[in-house]
């Protein structure tokens, strides 16, 4: 019967039947190589197509690994969905600005468009929201300044919300035009990240900058 080497793959012994098709195809099912794919769906197509052909061979399937050329990054089949290893983090810079920051209120900062950015970040049809493209580590940096005098501005703060709800990062500041603020913090794939300002300096000002966006790590969580 057949036998299993150091690395996992099923080799056929000499007293096995002599079957050079069958034992290649159970040697490639049970040693699968990283497979090059262009996206997510080729990926999960060429999946579903493995598990059925470990199934009409009787063999246990092999987790498979991808490098997907979509995002350059090499990925994991985990129970129903694909999970980065190595390659390629994600990034972006982001075009920060508003013509309505009203006095004593959270105003939403609107992300406008990509300066640069790597594949999958995307900006929410409600156009307050930044969606993250990968589960991970995200260090995000607020620039910009706020129109008018500095000097009557009064309790100035910027503020980071997640999925429209968390509260994150708030910068405090009195008087001052120049907002900088960053924040650290794990995101899943798909969270939505807003930005929002406050001033006390009466009527409505606008703002104008840029927010860069690294994903530092992939923690093993």
């Amino acid at each position: 019967m057949p036998t299993l080497d150091p690395l996992g793959a099923t080799v056929p012994v000499p007293s096995d039947p002599a079957d050079l098709p069958r034992w290649v195809r159970t040697l490639n099912l049970t040693a699968p190589p990283i497979v090059e794919v262009s996206s997510t769906t080729q990926a999960n197509s060429m999946r579903a197509a493995y598990q059925d052909a470990c199934v009409a061979a009787g063999v246990t399937p092999k987790r498979l690994f991808v490098w997907n050329t979509s995002n350059d990054n090499l990925e994991r089949a985990t129970a129903s969905s694909w999970e980065y290893v190595a390659g390629r983090q994600h990034g972006a810079t982001v075009v920060m600005s508003t013509a309505n920051l009203r006095a004593g209120q959270n105003d939403v900062v609107h992300p406008s468009s990509f300066t640069r950015a790597s594949t999958g970040w995307a900006i929410a049809s409600d156009g307050h929201n930044v969606i993250v493209p990968s589960t991970g580590m995200y260090l995000f940096d607020l620039s910009g300044s706020i129109a008018g005098d500095a000097g009557t501005l009064g309790r100035t703060y910027s503020q980071f919300r997640i999925n429209n709800a968390t509260l994150k990062g708030r910068q405090g500041f009195t008087n001052e035009d120049i907002i900088h603020t960053a924040w650290l913090y794990p995101l899943s794939k798909g969270d939505q990240v807003k930005v929002e300002i406050y001033h006390a300096g009466g009527g409505t000002r606008t703002f104008a900058g840029e927010m860069n966006i690294a994903q530092i790590n992939s923690p093993n969580w």
